[in-house]
């Protein structure tokens, strides 16, 4: 070997060393590792800030371009964004829902009266809203600030209660030293009221205990933050640029619709300003001070001393809607809703086209996460881990599904109780759904049907018998495909137009044959010579 070589060694994995290999004299080596300065220590989740849990505010706020606060006020101010949150509020509070037994509990017959029980609880889950209520506010949080929280009720026996909807914008995440959520005793929330630190809770892993914990439920998760990213917030200078343009079209009604433009200075004026160049400095900067950061004087003319007239520019307020409809368009991509109200006319197709795509990346997944939650729920708080929340997404339940889940049904892919499950219907009694069929001429038969009975004696029938069997069989067929054949051509004779039979089971030699001796045929008797020849063979 050269003496550029690398050498590598290996270290045990219960041992560390600062020096994991040994750099050779190569040119523009990446040079010799710094030394580990806590070799034992485990792996920080994320680079956090130095006493990030002495936070006086909800800790969000101090990781995050804005506040929890601006995010609600853009939220309620910019009239489209709301309308879009509204939009998936309702779509989501307008899908059926049911507790159902899971699978593997499904035979139990005792667990009917705990299924009513649990559906009862989430009709009413914080004993004061109805469950549609309930989860709109729970959505709202998710959508604006990323903080649904809910707040676990005991009673003074210890007994879980209810499940009331907190503000979570007032938590504040705790983590360790390794930038973590800390687990069960520890504390791993508090909630921050008037920048003083009022409770402290627990994380909802172990329920033992008669304190009151949280479920701290963030949608939009990252590595670097304990924090939840909201839609509000990722389309934050989008709404903040569409009120800004309200604002500015606001003004064009309200205040001035006069534009914008250059003053024109007389020749008395000029001189003054080469006597003393502060004067224009003043005057300008009088006139940046009155329109400046202001829409309600950036559309008017202001009178100056000295000034002989005016050349104005065309600033006027744009109408046609094109940039609204995009920034319309983000805020809808954002939700996953159509555009198609706040855009110029579309084709209905394509509209209920996109429609039913967005709601396939962005309504499901979204069920999907409540449905986590709400079986966690079931699991630990009501100590029914044998159910499960179920939504009925038959809203969602597409023509290219229903056609994808008929052919599965067809080929036994599928039972009819697994399509009934997956649309949070119950199972057909007497498991009558419960069996895979095949269809054969729109007719469902078992797959029974399809496998011998005896399989023990089709596996040791004679091969020799068989064959005679299959050769048997093709022979029926040649003869029925010539009976066939020689009918056609008493029907052709005289008809030269007519088009040449077609075989498919008489060999090709064979076939050629007949044909040659159908060409010198010109009477049915001698067509019946060729044909009787053939079967004669």
């Amino acid at each position: 070997m050269g003496s550029n070589f690398i050498k590598y060694r290996l270290v045990p994995a219960d041992q560390h060393s600062a020096t994991l290999w040994l750099p050779s004299s190569v040119a523009d080596s990446p040079g010799k590792p710094l030394s580990t300065v806590f070799k034992n220590e485990k792996p920080r989740r994320t680079n956090y800030h130095a006493g990030q849990n002495f936070l006086t505010t909800s800790g969000g706020d101090r990781t995050k371009a804005v506040t929890y606060k601006q995010m609600r006020q853009l939220a309620n101010t910019y009239g489209i964004l709301r309308s879009v949150i509204e939009q998936r509020k309702d779509e989501i509070r307008g899908l059926d829902w049911q507790i159902g037994i899971r699978e593997e509990y499904s035979k139990n017959t005792d667990l009917k009266d705990k299924r009513r029980e649990a559906q009862k609880f989430f009709e009413y889950p914080d004993l004061e809203h109805t469950f549609d209520q309930w989860i709109g506010m729970l959505l709202e949080d998710l959508f604006v600030t990323d903080t649904a929280c809910l707040f676990k009720e005991r009673d003074k026996m210890g007994r879980f209660r209810r499940l009331e909807v907190m503000d979570g914008t007032t938590i504040l995440c705790l983590i360790d030293d390794t930038g973590r959520i800390p687990g069960p005793p520890q504390m791993a929330y508090q909630q921050i009221i008037n920048g003083i630190p009022r409770t402290s809770y627990m994380k909802p892993v172990s329920y033992d205990t008669t304190n009151y914990e949280l479920h701290y439920r963030p949608y939009n998760m990252s590595s670097y933050s304990v924090y939840g990213f909201s839609h509000v917030e990722s389309i934050l200078y989008i709404v903040n640029i569409a009120m800004r343009k309200d604002r500015l079209s606001l003004t064009h009604f309200t205040d001035s619709n006069v534009p914008r433009g250059f003053l024109q200075t007389s020749e008395q004026f000029l001189n003054i300003m080469a006597q003393d160049p502060d004067v224009y400095q003043n005057i300008q900067d009088m006139l940046d001070n009155i329109v400046a950061g202001s829409p309600e004087h950036q559309s008017r003319l202001v009178i100056v001393p000295g000034v002989t007239g005016a050349q104005l520019l065309d600033n006027s307020v744009d109408f046609d809607g094109t940039y609204e409809e995009w920034l319309a368009r983000v805020v809808c991509a954002r939700f996953g809703v159509s555009p198609a109200p706040y855009a110029k006319m579309m084709n209905r197709a394509s509209a209920m086209t996109q429609e039913e795509s967005r709601q396939e990346y962005a309504l499901i997944p979204m069920l999907q996460h409540f449905k986590s939650w709400f079986d966690q729920i079931l699991a630990t708080d009501l100590n029914m881990p044998y159910l499960e929340f179920i939504w009925d997404q038959g809203a969602s339940y597409t023509k290219e599904k229903a056609s994808m889940d008929m052919e599965m049904l067809k080929m036994g892919i599928k039972t009819i109780d697994d399509i009934r499950s997956s649309q949070g219907l119950s199972p057909l009694p007497d498991e009558i759904g419960n069996r895979h069929m095949i269809w054969k001429s729109s007719v469902p038969r078992p797959l029974e049907y399809f496998i011998p009975k005896d399989q023990e004696a089709t596996e040791k029938k004679d091969p020799i018998v068989e064959v005679n069997l299959l050769r048997l069989k093709q022979e029926n067929l040649i003869k029925s495909e010539l009976k066939a054949w020689k009918k056609y051509e008493m029907k052709r004779l005289g008809d030269s137009n007519k088009r040449n039979f077609e075989t498919h089971y008489i060999p090709f030699s064979r076939a050629e044959e007949i044909r040659t001796g159908l060409s010198r045929c010109s009477t049915k008797e001698d067509i019946k010579t060729v044909f009787d020849c053939q079967v004669t063979e």
